[in-house]
């Protein structure tokens, strides 16, 4: 028998309920203090690259909001995966280097590039070339400040003093479009190097949506 499609649910999907029910296993009292966190008896809140979160303390569930929570999205894969690595996963003792290195360098992996797919930005990087002027303004959008090398650069808050770099070359005649990702050298000890792949792909997503949107009123 055909599946209905409102029956279907992804592969993703299958994998964050899974981690949900993890999630639960977790001591809530302990991860509110480590980072300082709002609570009460049903969520906790925090803040994740720019917008407001809250976390429902009896399912796992992860929504988000820009407007207070009068309106929420549900969190997708992405964002609850590296919520839940950050909440559960950081260690007590982890402080941060204050020196940023690409992401792809932080993994005992030999060949990073390998593990994410080869042109893991190609995509991104074809989208932005020559956009610097949305570009900057979607990172403003997200609190970035301008910092480091580029057409454009912006270090982007995500959670709470963990930020990503985020460095932009337009293509030129003799070289592509060049997009790259500098982390904390020492971000590992906060979340898995897998998680940073899902954490890249979900500000590199706001920033699309941003410049669409900003593509629509120009």
């Amino acid at each position: 028998m055909e599946r209905k499609k409102s029956e279907f649910v992804s592969n993703y999907e299958i994998a964050k309920q899974k981690t949900q029910k993890e999630f639960l296993k977790y001591d809530q009292e302990e991860m509110i203090q480590k980072w300082n966190l709002e609570a009460d008896p049903n969520f906790i809140y925090m803040n994740f690259v720019g917008s407001d979160y809250r976390l429902d303390r009896n399912t796992g569930n992860v929504q988000g909001t820009n407007n207070q929570f009068l309106d929420t999205w549900e969190a997708d894969y992405e964002e609850t995966l590296t919520l839940y690595d950050l909440l559960c996963y950081a260690k007590k003792d982890a402080a941060l280097s204050g020196s940023y290195v690409p992401m792809q360098n932080l993994s005992a992996v030999r060949n990073a590039s390998s593990y994410a797919g080869e042109g893991f930005f190609k995509a991104q990087e074809d989208f932005l070339d020559h956009r610097e002027v949305q570009l900057a303004r979607a990172c403003e959008a997200l609190h970035g400040v301008r910092e480091g090398k580029g057409d454009v650069s912006y270090r982007i808050p995500v959670f709470d003093k963990l930020s990503m770099i985020l460095q932009f070359w337009n293509s030129d005649e003799e070289f592509p479009a060049s997009l790259q990702i500098y982390c904390d050298s020492n971000i590992v000890a906060y979340m898995h190097f897998e998680t940073l792949w899902y954490l890249a792909s979900h500000v590199l997503g706001r920033i699309k949506i941003i410049v669409n949107n900003q593509d629509n009123i120009l």
